[in-house]
């Protein structure tokens, strides 16, 4: 390849986000609307909507910069073809629903970017393939994390501008992140604090706890954990709500429905949601949204489900609300998050027995 190519990049890629993560800044670039004009291994007759114009940024890449387009590319199965653009010969790429993915990531898209990238050039294109759904999740959470309003009425914390990092590694990048991150903040006696810490970064989940407030009985499942059998627990299948991560354009809400399904064959009536918070602030960057879903659960059998393809093996079990308090009472319900929401629930067993008759128009 010579030392430089010029490429025509558009959605995602084409913002000044997107080049400055893939290294392309203080290149040559144009703005225009492609025409298109028929190459390599193109295939449609047009690169633009209805084969019309297609707006993106025509640019000089570097050998390096070109080699991560190459990888990106492959992660998204997008063949590498020529095109014609303001009388340059270049390679188009793009990323977002005009390159044939299910939608337009945009801002989103580009926010991912250096996510993604940070997984370059270690992980080969076929692996990351299984990693983009939970990367595009981990920055949406992100996102949606600092646009939310959070109540403070107790505590005395400067916020989040007043902290400040001095130095971010990756030390593991797979399914999950790691990071080593050094920072300083302020200490309640005015002061500065440093602290270097490991976090595990994920992205946000939705919990939800099927309840049948009118007969009393709710829907736990039971899984194995990995987590339980490297603690050396000699019972690591675990007795939990239903739960899954938020997907990219889900919100909490769509998330739990469809877990619902999926775990447990139970289609939800209604939500009512219940505080969330973090599992262990310490370590992780979890959040779980929290929700009890109203069904009726006169028909429902016990059963064994859960994805196949996510390596999951669930079984679900029918309780009343007096059983699931002594699960925890006696241990067996060892996950604190499910002790959270059976504890919410019976606290509210009576508000929740209203909406649920009202919902049913009893």
């Amino acid at each position: 390849m010579s030392q430089s190519t010029w490429v025509f990049l558009y959605g995602a890629l084409a913002s000044v986000s997107a080049m400055e993560a893939l290294g392309l800044t203080g290149r040559a670039a144009r703005v225009l609307g492609l025409q298109a004009v028929p190459g390599r291994g193109i295939p449609f007759e047009g690169v633009g909507p209805d084969n019309g114009d297609l707006r993106g940024v025509l640019v000089e890449a570097g050998p390096e910069a070109f080699a991560r387009l190459q990888w990106l590319a492959d992660i998204f199965c997008h063949a590498e073809w020529l095109v014609e653009a303001d009388g340059t010969e270049a390679v188009i790429f793009g990323w977002g629903a005009q390159a044939g993915e299910a939608r337009d990531w945009g801002g989103l898209g580009a926010a991912a970017l250096p996510d993604l990238l940070s997984y370059y050039p270690e992980t080969d294109p076929v692996r990351m393939q299984a990693f983009l759904k939970i990367v595009l999740g981990r920055v949406a959470t992100r996102l949606a994390a600092g646009q939310s309003a959070v109540p403070v009425t107790l505590r005395n914390g400067a916020g989040r501008g007043a902290v400040r990092v001095s130095a971010a590694e990756p030390a593991h990048r797979g399914f999950f992140h790691l990071d080593d991150i050094t920072l300083t903040h302020p200490r309640f006696d005015g002061g500065p604090q440093t602290v270097r810490r490991e976090t595990f970064v994920g992205t946000d989940a939705t919990l939800v706890l099927p309840f049948d407030s009118v007969a009393d009985r709710l829907v736990l499942i039971e899984q194995f954990r990995v987590g339980p059998y490297r603690r050396g627990d000699p019972m690591p299948w675990m007795l939990e709500p239903v739960a899954g991560l938020i997907d990219p354009g889900e919100t909490p809400e769509s998330t739990a429905f469809r877990e619902a399904v999926e775990e447990t064959g139970i289609t939800l009536g209604e939500l009512v949601p219940m505080p969330g918070g973090y599992a262990s602030p310490g370590a992780t960057a979890e959040f779980f949204h929290m929700f009890v879903g109203l069904t009726d659960l006169s028909a429902y059998t016990p059963r064994q489900a859960g994805l196949v393809s996510e390596g999951e093996d669930i079984l679900s079990h029918v309780v009343t609300l007096d059983e699931a308090l002594a699960l925890l009472g006696s241990g067996e319900a060892a996950v604190v998050p499910l002790a959270h929401m059976i504890t919410w629930t019976a606290l509210n067993r009576d508000r929740l027995r209203s909406i649920e008759l009202r919902r049913r128009g009893a």
